[in-house]
């Protein structure tokens, strides 16, 4: 942690984590959002044994080259829209350490995660498809979505690819998002093998107006939002024994936004 505090009276006026990012890249974020300038005294910093030695053979945190793509996404994505609700207190708009919403009175938060691999080569698809995705479980229990926090696996590669591929699925993800009136509010990037993408989604309801899964009654019928048989076209497309137009129909479908 980095707390900042005035000699002259006691408690922390602002703080921040420093993992990931590092102490600088966090420090900067303090600097620009405090509007002030600083003074440091880098022998009197805490560093552990060997640190030095490894930054000067040319190390960087594993984490530097994400964290520096996200961060070059938020300030390339405030020319496009990000969703502004009165209920989100701290978002993309103003990014901190974590974001804060409110529940409005008389309402509960009902809250889902959704992550899995790419299932296609087109990032911007890919992030639609895992939006629609993890917003259906809100969708599913009566809720109306309210924000989403994203969890990114992006493949190894040079900065810039990196950074254009986040830039891809998040704004593919967020044109789903902004459709429900959902704001994109955060999120955690790492390397990995090959793309994965999901979202941590938070939707309002009213308690006693839950949609549960133990409501079935005798006599109802059952309705279907969407066609079955995704799950098997892509796993037959895996073993290159799927038509193309097959393929192209389920992710029409799967593109398609779930709506109440």
């Amino acid at each position: 942690m980095l707390h900042c505090r005035s000699p002259q009276s006691p408690g922390e006026t602002a703080c921040t984590d420093i993992t990931g990012f590092g102490f600088l890249g966090h420090l900067m974020e303090m600097v620009n959002a405090s509007q002030v300038a600083i003074e440091l005294d880098l022998n009197a910093l805490p560093i552990l044994e060997g640190a030095k030695e490894t930054i000067q053979q040319g190390f960087l945190s594993s984490l530097h080259p994400q964290n520096f793509a996200a961060d070059r996404f938020v300030h390339r994505r405030k020319v496009c829209c990000i969703a502004d609700r009165p209920d989100i207190l701290l978002g993309l708009n103003a990014p901190d350490d974590a974001a804060v919403v409110t529940v409005p009175s008389g309402q509960v938060m009902v809250q889902t995660v959704d992550y899995f691999r790419s299932l296609l080569s087109d990032p911007f698809i890919f992030g639609q498809i895992a939006a629609n995705h993890a917003l259906s479980d809100l969708f599913a229990m009566g809720a109306m979505p309210q924000s989403a926090m994203a969890i990114v696996t992006l493949p190894y590669s040079s900065a810039s690819k990196q950074e254009e591929t986040l830039y891809q699925v998040l704004s593919g993800a967020m044109q789903i998002l902004s459709q429900a009136n959902a704001a994109l509010i955060g999120g955690h990037t790492i390397e990995g093998a090959e793309l994965a993408f999901g979202l941590s989604c938070n939707g309002l309801a009213t308690a006693d107006q839950l949609w549960k899964k133990g409501g079935m009654q005798p006599g109802q019928s059952l309705i279907l939002t969407k066609p079955l048989g995704t799950g098997t076209l892509f796993a037959a497309n895996m073993q290159l024994r799927a038509k193309g137009r097959w393929i192209e129909g389920a992710i029409a479908s799967m593109q398609q936004t779930f709506r109440r």
